[in-house]
């Protein structure tokens, strides 16, 4: 053995090493390494005999059954260096030196080493980093002047090549752009892995607020946050925006560990309610609710919105009388509500379980709408009175009228509450007052027309455009029926502006339930087409120029029929917008330039005496993308990448598939009666169909998922072991497993237009040789961005499976577990670049 290869097997026994010693032109001297980090592995000891070759494949085995290191990643560039493989050592020591402080002694020495093995990597990283910094620049520009669909698109091309120490303001600005389209969500606010019911009391002070929660801090801080964005929608609707109506006194909110804890300060042992406001304490009371069926705190949001409510009757009627049907049911309608992460709260749509409880009753259940009015006793009507309330609410704020789509009820409802609250009287008889005779908007004479219209309204409107295979029809029509009153708000001599906007702004909110809760990821042309329109016509033409690009686009692929004409005045409208637009200018400029010296750069690895396919693959990939170069990086990217696949040099990114309890989401009714997750291992079992996936890592492209399979519960008929394969919280999934005669199946879980999700078997696959009762085998999934699996259960040859449609460009992997008890030990995903 040479001085230096020994002085490597020094090293890595733990023995001093002198960083500044050059490398020799014989073996290298290697890192010092932790023993523990690699172990007996067969790879290092193949690594101190020099003997390059095991060594390298070993390493590559290695990074395939586990998650990459800065050791594995160093130990293997060297080991390829050793053998020449010039153009695999530098993607391999490039790999270790992300792990790496800039600044740091260890990337000193890596960057010495990648020097060595590619001669044009000084001048790759100084690109990068370049790119990275005025992309950057130019997002910030564009989110000033409030592009900011543009400058999301930019930070999430720039985020991949960015310096470590800079992806945390991208990463921030990334969150703030994007927190003003997604609703809060208090399950991903937690970084940390606790079980939920377990954490210690927290206090916190918000501005509206006292907080005494067993919950995260970090969850608690979001909990006083949202509950400060709603409380100035409670002052809205309670006391028409006047703050200074509102009692200074500060309500307490606790919230316990689980339900049971809850329950010992409930009086009454006939009811276990979900939490309650109680006056005399001037406390807002609610658990954990992720301790209970539910398995996230969705429910116990909609507690808060709806607990919280009644500290303003309480305020409104100075503690005295307001009659159950105000209380309760303005209540109930702020559960519809929905708190965004930019701090908005929206107007509330439909509560779909008392929806769903209310339609249900209607069919002949009990207690009728003139009990629910009438109710005059102390405290709160029964439970099955709360869906009645809710409806009888939700009407007086959005019943419209057939002609004018006027909310003719909102005003008659604040008089009532108004007169009620302070004056007291017969709850029923104030109602007939005010609601029906000549103040009647439908000129009702007698309770009976008005419930029954009501009853109608509920099932015929509602209803269908909530729930059923009708929804998306009936949004787009009242799209149309808001863009026909604001044409008329906006005609004749006496135009009205006001109307005209709030016309438009119903239609968008139309059209935006439609994009997000109907449609999801699939674009359509037409609908954004009429978007489009709208907020040209709003004056919001920055919110506008995106649309146009997808319009744009999809028309490009052939999914939107554009004429000539139509074509080009789409191409025009865009040009006009974005030529006021400095920053956008610049910025595709800059990209632009940006783009030109990345082709130099590829240019100059061909002209190298060594061949580099791998390092130009990586180059034209990363700088394409982050550029958007359509014309030169990318294309040439995909042409190199059947090259280094074909070389065998291209292995992807491993990561465990693990995260915060909060980043684990389910599409079905049931989270399961049992999840545990211990790094990357994972356990769920439950009675029926269960399924999680994590949102703490995405997936896209081409990937591959691997575990090995436990049947933790003794397979019988119906029973399901598996893994998701696939999946969104906004779209379907895809889950493969094995049956409780061990052969596999290929399913998915189809999420309804009007809620539910469907468990459909797509494929039996009858296996070779099914799974054994004893065996746990090694599961991989081959996923294809068009919808083709490679499926391999222990050795048995692949199966090819295709899916009747593609994947979501973005998506989740996790456990899926039917009748069963399900145990997936290292779960990791490998994406291929």
């Amino acid at each position: 053995m040479t001085a230096a290869a020994m002085l490597a097997v020094l090293c890595l026994a733990g023995v001093g090493w002198n960083p500044g010693v050059a490398p020799e032109r014989g073996p290298r001297a290697a890192p010092v390494a932790s023993r523990g980090a690699l172990g007996a592995d067969q790879a290092l000891e193949s690594y101190r005999a020099g003997e390059w070759e095991a060594a390298v494949t070993g390493f590559k085995a290695r990074l395939r059954r586990g998650l990459p290191d800065a050791q594995t990643c160093e130990l293997l560039g060297r080991a390829l260096l050793e053998l020449e493989r010039l153009d695999e050592a530098a993607h391999y020591l490039d790999r270790a030196l992300e792990f790496h402080p800039e600044r740091s002694e260890p990337a000193r020495q890596l960057r010495n080493l990648l020097r060595e093995a590619d001669p044009l990597a000084s001048r790759r990283r100084r690109f990068l980093e370049n790119a990275a910094e005025k992309m950057f620049d130019a997002a910030e520009k564009l989110y000033e002047t409030e592009h900011f669909e543009r400058a999301l698109e930019y930070l999430t091309r720039v985020e991949p090549i960015a310096p470590a120490e800079d992806r945390g303001r991208i990463g921030a600005l990334i969150a703030k752009i994007r927190s003003a389209r997604v609703e809060v969500d208090l399950d991903a606010a937690s970084s940390e892995t606790g079980r939920p019911g377990e954490w210690p009391l927290c206090v916190h002070e918000s501005r509206h607020y006292f907080l005494r929660c067993n919950l995260e801090p970090e969850v608690v801080r979001l909990v006083g946050d949202t509950m400060d964005d709603i409380f100035g929608y409670y002052v809205q609707v309670y006391f028409g925006g006047d703050e200074g109506a509102v009692s200074s006194r500060r309500a307490t909110i606790r919230i316990h560990p689980n339900q049971e804890e809850m329950l010992k300060g409930w009086g009454a042992s006939d009811s276990t309610p979900g939490g309650w406001w109680s006056p005399g304490e001037w406390k807002v009371v609610c658990y954990d609710t992720r301790t209970g069926p539910a398995g996230d705190l969705d429910d116990m949001l909609r507690t808060l919105f709806h607990e919280a409510s009644h500290q303003f009757v309480t305020m409104r009627s100075r503690g005295g009388f307001a009659p159950a049907w105000i209380n309760e049911g303005t209540a109930t309608f702020f559960e519809g509500a929905s708190a965004m992460a930019d701090h908005r709260v929206l107007w509330p749509d439909a509560a779909t379980g008392r929806l769903m409880s209310l339609h249900a009753m209607l069919g002949g259940g009990s207690p009728g709408l003139d009990a629910v009015v009438s109710w005059s006793q102390a405290g709160s009507y029964p439970a099955e009175y709360y869906a009645w309330g809710w409806g009888l609410v939700y009407f007086l704020q959005q019943y419209e009228d057939s002609e004018s789509l006027e909310y003719v009820y909102r005003p008659l409802y604040q008089e009532y509450m108004e007169r009620i609250t302070t004056r007291g009287g017969d709850s029923m008889k104030l109602f007939e007052e005010i609601f029906l005779g000549r103040r009647s908007p439908q000129g009702f004479e007698g309770f009976e027309e008005f419930e029954e219209a009501w009853r109608s309204w509920i099932l015929e409107t509602v209803w269908p455009s909530n729930q059923g295979p009708r929804i998306r029809e009936l949004r787009l029509e009242a799209v149309d029926r808001y863009l026909a009153a604001a044409d008329e708000a906006a005609g004749g001599r006496s135009s009205d502006e006001e109307r005209e906007q709030e016309f438009l702004a119903r239609a968008l909110g139309c059209i935006d339930f439609v994009r997000t809760r109907v449609d999801r990821q699939d674009r359509d042309g037409q609908l954004l087409m009429t978007q489009a329109a709208i907020l040209e016509r709003m004056d919001r033409k920055k919110a506008a120029a995106p649309l146009l690009e997808d319009i744009l686009d999809l028309a490009d692929e052939g999914r939107l029929e554009l004429g000539p004409e139509e074509y080009e005045d789409y191409e025009d409208r865009l040009q006009r917008y974005d030529r006021r637009n400095a920053a956008l200018r610049t910025a595709r400029s800059q990209a632009g330039r940006l783009a030109r010296g990345g082709a130099r750069l590829l240019a100059d690895y061909a002209e190298q005496e060594h061949a580099f396919p791998l390092r130009q693959y990586t180059f034209a990939r990363l700088a394409g993308l982050a550029l958007d170069d359509q014309e030169g990086l990318i294309p040439a990217s995909l042409e190199m990448r059947s090259q280094v696949r074909s070389l065998g040099l291209l292995l992807g990114s491993v990561s465990p598939v693990s995260g915060p309890a909060g980043s684990w989401k389910t599409i079905l009714t049931s989270a399961g009666e049992v999840f545990e997750q211990e790094g990357n291992d994972l356990s769920l079992e439950g009675a029926r169909h269960v399924a999680r996936i994590c949102t703490a890592v995405p997936v896209s492209g081409e990937y591959e998922v691997r575990a090995r399979l436990i049947r933790r519960s003794e397979p019988r008929i119906g029973s399901s072991f598996g893994m998701v394969v696939s999946g969104h919280p906004d779209s379907d999934w895809v889950a493969v497993d094995l049956d409780h005669e061990g052969n596999a199946k290929v399913r998915t879980l189809q999420q309804g237009a009007g809620g539910g999700v469907r468990d459909r078997m797509l494929r039996k696959l009858v296996l070779d040789e099914p799974v054994g009762p004893d065996e746990s085998p090694d599961l991989a999934v081959h996923v294809f961005p068009e919808g083709r699996l490679t499926i391999r259960v222990g050795e048995r040859d692949p199966i090819e499976v295709e899916l009747p449609r593609g994947l979501p460009r973005t998506g989740h992997v996790g456990i899926y577990s039917r009748n069963a008890s399900t145990r997936l030990e290292d779960l990791v995903v490998e994406v291929y670049p």
